[in-house]
């Protein structure tokens, strides 16, 4: 299962185990790849070892801090003259001759600041990066860059996968993240081989094929985001992911839009992806498991066993995909009727009545007459 945004991981992955279906969740390391969150995670890996150099200058002025290229170089010279770590130099040997009090403000300014975050570091991970963000100012930094926007909702997507870890229980504190976020960070130790349903980062399927692949939420809004609707370059680029998810599939591809979705605490009706459009009917088998639709939507017909066209609550049928199930409850005004109905596998789905009656009549259609 390929998603594009986080927030659908946590429900389809909670389906799967209601039916327990066994199910592997592997955040994307293409995130990890974006410099703005390497710069972040450096951020939480300084707070443990402040000898970590490369970390160290990669931070040490971002967001800028007025800490300079030159004042960089001089303080590396220092530390391999003296044979010490960066962090020494810029804690104990910060010498008043060679940096003005303005640089030596700074400096120990930054320091002040590591210092101040590590304190919280005991916190989960979710809550330590919320800190984090808050105090670096990391947001207004993002801010400044180009396509902001975009970049603010990838660290809000870093921020869901630390909450989503820990819901899960595959981590609790920030060194149990930071070793997780590592394995993801090389995608070679990946096991695609296990008995199990995959739910992976669209973007981060690149890696492998599979003989079936389920792509949920395609919807003009989520695939491709509301936000870039009206870029030509940032729709192309979410064009080659779709396209990029869909070639992973060998055998099987199934391409899946909701007609209404639970989206920020609040039901959306999204149309289907463009991308859908631009494919093409003639190119999909379709089926609409709300209402009988025109095209190829007919084709692909949930066999129910019924042979009467009336239904009545406590009435029996059988679908190809759900299994058996009763009918709960007939809801609407005719001709526009709904069948609720309770399936043994797949829970609580609702159907028009009217698709069914039209499925029967073509088979009642079908069947030789006995002689």
């Amino acid at each position: 299962i390929l998603y594009r945004t986080i927030d659908q991981v946590l429900p389809i992955e909670a389906q799967l185990k209601n039916y327990k279906i066994p199910v592997e969740t592997m955040p994307t390391e293409s995130l990890f790849k974006e410099d703005f969150i390497k710069e972040i995670l450096a951020y939480v890996k300084i707070c443990f070892n402040r000898n970590d150099e490369i970390n160290l200058l990669r931070i040490i002025n971002l967001p800028n801090r007025g800490i300079g290229y030159n004042t960089i170089e001089k303080l590396i010279q220092i530390s391999r003259q003296k044979r010490i770590s960066f962090w020494e130099v810029i804690s104990n040997y910060l010498d008043k001759k060679m940096f003005s009090s303005r640089i030596v403000k700074n400096i120990k300014g930054f320091i002040d600041l590591i210092n101040s975050i590590s304190k919280d570091i005991d916190l989960k991970p979710s809550q330590f990066f919320e800190i984090l963000v808050k105090r670096v100012k990391f947001i207004e930094y993002l801010k400044s860059l180009k396509n902001s926007k975009q970049k603010i909702e990838v660290l809000d997507k870093l921020i869901a996968i630390a909450r989503e870890m820990e819901s899960s229980g595959r981590c609790d504190n920030i060194p149990e993240f930071i070793q997780l976020i590592s394995l993801f960070e090389n995608t070679d130790f990946w096991d695609l081989n296990i008995n199990k349903v995959l739910i992976l980062d669209i973007a981060a399927s690149r890696i492998s094929k599979f003989n079936t692949v389920f792509i949920p939420a395609l919807e003009d809004g989520i695939i491709p985001f509301t936000s870039i609707a009206n870029s030509k370059e940032l729709l192309e680029e979410e064009r080659r992911i779709l396209y990029l998810g869909m070639t992973r599939a060998v055998k099987n591809l199934y391409l899946i839009s909701a007609k209404e979705r639970n989206l920020f605490n609040k039901r959306n009706n999204f149309p289907v992806s463009r991308f859908i459009k631009e494919i093409g009917d003639e190119n999909l088998d379709s089926v609409n498991l709300y209402q009988s639709k025109k095209g190829k939507a007919s084709q692909i017909t949930p066999e129910f066993e019924e042979t009467e066209e009336d239904f009545k609550i406590g009435k029996k049928i059988t679908h190809p995909i759900w299994g058996k199930g009763i009918v709960k409850e007939i809801t609407g005004y005719p001709p526009k009727l709904n069948l609720t109905v309770q399936f043994a596998r797949a829970g609580v789905k609702k159907i028009s009545m009217e698709f069914i009656r039209n499925f029967i009549r073509k088979q009642k259609k079908k069947k030789p007459e006995k002689k």
